[in-house]
């Protein structure tokens, strides 16, 4: 009572807005003498996310062709009244609101077309104790028993739907699938698709998404994570309204076209897309033909809307029979226009209400009680009503209806495809059977290139960035004919180190400078370790990685080292005047120099090795896709580094004293550039080769300044760098040891030595007698003190054979 109580109030509320009011209009045949009004309430959906004008005309239609059979309902005859639920929860409970709590009294409610709208009227319904049969709401929620226990249906249940896409996904051998539903309070898109989730883990189906919006909201944020996934199959579950905005908003993210695949409801109706003035989304608009590109080739599935069978059904019509009075019927004027996809489904449920009637009218009178007598809140009369409707069973226009044990309704689910504006029938999948009958006469066509099936998701390759197997050898080839010649270079030196030609060449820094070499050809095939035959991984990659900065670090400082210490020398040698004896600099002294260099290497080395561990770090370079701009395939490029967490620190700091040894021995070079006589001809080789080295670190920095631009192209950059090193050390190694001692060798060899003996005697004497003379102009000049005996013993006439001799003694 107190439930009922709270009813009435509420009722007697929403009958003192008179805003809002829908529309109720009386429909009925023409009364029959002693045949008794019974009246059913009608909800349909003329206006709001989708329009079905269509089922009005079907269940005024059905109507009249019960009440025209003298077999059913003998003393009785069917009425309806209807008004617009708008396919919104609040206005489809107002409306029920609105007609039951005025004469006359409804038997029974036929509604709604939208589940959104269907779910709260039936909530209410039931506390009237009638019953509510629906003609196209298909969500899950409403198989709840307990919560719906008045509640039967026409119309499949959308769990019904997802099998079939199921289906489709095998048939194509798609694996990976996106969903997008529209959400709104009552969830019904949600339930209608939760199925789905449970059905694809079991087909090895992988839903990469699952994504919603509100109602009237812009999918903008839901299609953009699908997009992220790059999940190329869409199951969508929405209404009509929301799916224009999707596609609208789907084309112009490009996630229509022939490379994409949606799955989404058949029940829109005809030319669902177009709407007079286009779509409006956001800041987007589609108009109708974009509109048309956007659906071309989506699959739709919903329940067989007419049945196959070529049989009279329970109104004494075929299907095909009944679409022709239908059709003609829908051409009445004053009739609602809309969808007419299910059209069947409300004729056949107006015929399943007329049959529980009947098969209830036995029974009522059992109890002493008739159909004319019904009244709301009567048990009786429920029980019995909910019975009987458990019983219906007949072939209708839809196939055979019958009803589960919660109300749903068994039947096959149709399987259709959108080409050039129209769905076409591809299969059918029956539920009772679970098999699914494909028909293979309708051609399938993607529009893609060779007619290829679309890939259920854009493919993502990884490939590694290695070095070319031609660039690797041919550059390993030029280290290891590097090496070669460095280990020539020094069997040379020192199976000729006591030959005075060898010993004004400084043969055991030149051996330095080789050994230097070696190391700096060995960084080069290391470097290029990561070759496309056989990459390597793991601790032998962290190795190699060590292994090339060691050698490279090491090789450099040493070689530059030893030029340096060549180059140290030959300046202390002309910078010395009467105090050369004491300048004399031996190879044990300048190995200090080397020596030193290359501690500081390997200290900062270790220091790194022990503090900042190394790792093999991928990275991602860029990508690329293929097949005209489909995107079927995307190319992820990717390459293996040597870092550290301080890799850069540590760089500047061991190239930071590398550099100042680079450029003060460029200084160094640059100082003894003008020195001219053959027996120092050395010191020109090596500025040369200093030179040499400054140009091609220049060169290596550059290429780092470049690294990212190049970073995708390792081949060239790798190239470029070995390159410079190769060319760096050959030139190096030839300036300094190779060249020298040819003009060296030239000039001994020489037929004419006497005569180049006779003239290099003549220009010293030459220089002996203008330093003495500048000597005695000096003492009459100045009146400074006296030379010392020491000094005396090296007059200057001697100073040229000082300094030979200085060079030679210091090798010695």
């Amino acid at each position: 009572m107190a439930n009922r109580l709270i009813i009435m109030t509420a009722i007697a509320f929403i009958l003192s807005l008179k805003a809002r009011r829908n529309l109720v209009v009386a429909c009925q045949s023409m009364p029959m003498q002693n045949r008794h009004p019974i009246t059913i309430l009608g909800g349909f959906s003329l206006s709001g996310g989708w329009i079905g004008g269509g089922s009005v005309g079907a269940a005024i239609l059905g109507l009249q062709h019960i009440n025209q059979n003298s077999s059913l309902l003998p003393k009785y005859y069917l009425n309806m009244t209807w008004s617009d639920t708008k396919c919104q929860a609040g206005s489809g409970v107002e409306a029920l609101f609105n007609q039951l709590s005025i004469e006359p009294v409804k038997m029974l409610v036929l509604a709604a077309s939208c589940s959104v709208s269907t779910i709260p009227q039936t909530q209410f319904s039931q506390h009237f104790k009638i019953l509510q049969l629906s003609y196209a709401a298909a969500s899950p929620l409403l198989n709840n028993r307990k919560k719906y226990p008045n509640f039967f249906r026409t119309y499949p249940s959308d769990t019904n739907l997802n099998p079939t896409r199921i289906q489709l996904c095998k048939r194509f051998k798609w694996k990976n699938i996106a969903i997008i539903y529209e959400n709104d309070d009552t969830r019904v898109f949600y339930e209608a698709l939760k199925p789905l989730l449970t059905l694809a883990k079991e087909n090895n189906i992988t839903i990469t998404a699952l994504q919603s919006f509100i109602p009237g909201s812009d999918p903008l944020d839901a299609l953009m994570n699908i997009k992220e996934v790059k999940t190329k199959i869409i199951v969508g579950g929405f209404y009509a309204k929301a799916s224009r905005a999707v596609f609208c908003r789907a084309y112009h993210l490009n996630l229509t076209g022939p490379s994409y695949v949606w799955m989404i409801y058949g029940w829109y109706g005809e030319q669902w897309w177009k709407t007079p003035n286009g779509v409006h989304i956001g800041d987007v608009y589609c108009n109708n033909s974009q509109m048309e590109q956007a659906v071309e080739g989506y699959f739709s599935t919903e329940a067989v809307p007419i049945s196959v069978l070529h049989k009279k059904t329970i109104s004494g019509l075929t299907p095909s029979e009944w679409v022709n009075i239908y059709s003609k019927y829908q051409e009445h004027p004053k009739l609602p226009k809309g969808s007419e996809e299910l059209a069947a489904f409300t004729y056949d449920a107006v015929w399943a209400i007329a049959l529980m009637l009947n098969q209830s009218i036995p029974k009522l009178e059992a109890i002493n009680k008739s159909l004319h007598n019904f009244k709301y809140y009567d048990q009786d009369f429920y029980r019995i009503l909910k019975e009987e409707m458990s019983k219906v069973s007949f072939l209708g226009i839809t196939g055979p209806v019958t009803f589960s044990s919660t109300g749903d309704r068994l039947g096959p689910m149709l399987i259709e495809r959108q080409v050039n504006g129209k769905e076409i029938a591809i299969g059918r999948y029956y539920t009772n059977l679970k098999k699914t009958v494909w028909n293979y006469s309708v051609e399938m066509e993607w529009k893609l290139p060779g007619n290829r099936t679309p890939t259920d998701q854009v493919k993502i390759i990884t490939v590694d960035i290695t070095v070319p197997l031609s660039i690797y050898i041919s550059m390993s080839a030029l280290a290891c004919c590097g090496i070669i010649m460095c280990i020539g270079f020094i069997i040379i030196n020192i199976s000729y180190k006591r030959y005075k030609i060898i010993k004004l060449l400084s043969p055991n820094l030149s051996n330095f400078i080789a050994v230097g070499a070696i190391l700096c050809y060995i960084s080069v095939i290391l470097l290029d370790r990561y070759t496309e035959l056989a990459p390597i991984h793991g601790l032998v990659a962290i190795l190699a990685c060590l292994g090339e900065v060691w050698f490279r670090a090491i090789g450099f400082t040493m070689a530059f080292a030893a030029l340096f210490a060549k180059t140290w020398r030959i300046k202390t040698i002309f910078n010395s005047t009467i105090i050369v004896k004491r300048k004399v600099m031996r190879d044990r002294s300048l190995y200090g120099i080397v020596f030193a260099a290359v501690l500081v290497d390997i200290i900062l080395l270790s220091l790194q090795l022990a503090i900042d561990t190394t790792t093999i770090e991928i990275k991602n370079q860029y990508v690329s896709s293929e097949l005209n701009g489909y995107e079927d395939t995307i190319y992820n490029y990717i390459r293996h580094e040597c870092t550290s967490q301080y890799a850069i620190a540590w760089s500047i700091l061991l190239w930071g004293t590398n550099g100042v040894l680079l450029f003060y021995g460029a200084f160094l070079a640059w100082k003894t550039r003008k020195i001219q006589l053959s027996v120092a001809n050395d010191s020109k080789f090596i500025g040369l080769a200093i030179y040499n080295v400054t140009i091609f670190v220049s060169l290596g920095i550059f290429i780092l300044a470049l690294k990212y631009e190049l970073n995708h192209k390792k081949d060239v950059r790798l190239s470029i760098h070995n390159l410079s090193v190769n060319l760096r050390t050959i030139t190096r190694l030839h300036l300094n040891d190779f060249e020298p001692r040819n003009n060296l060798e030239r000039d001994c060899s020489d037929s004419s030595l006497d005569t180049k003996i006779h003239k290099q005697k003549l220009k010293i004497l030459e220089l002996k007698n203008q330093l003495n003379e500048r000597d005695s102009i000096m003492q009459r000049i100045t009146s400074g003190p006296k030379l010392t005996e020491e000094s005396k013993a090296v007059s200057t006439s001697d100073y040229l054979d000082i300094i030979c001799d200085g060079i030679i003694m210091s090798t010695t």
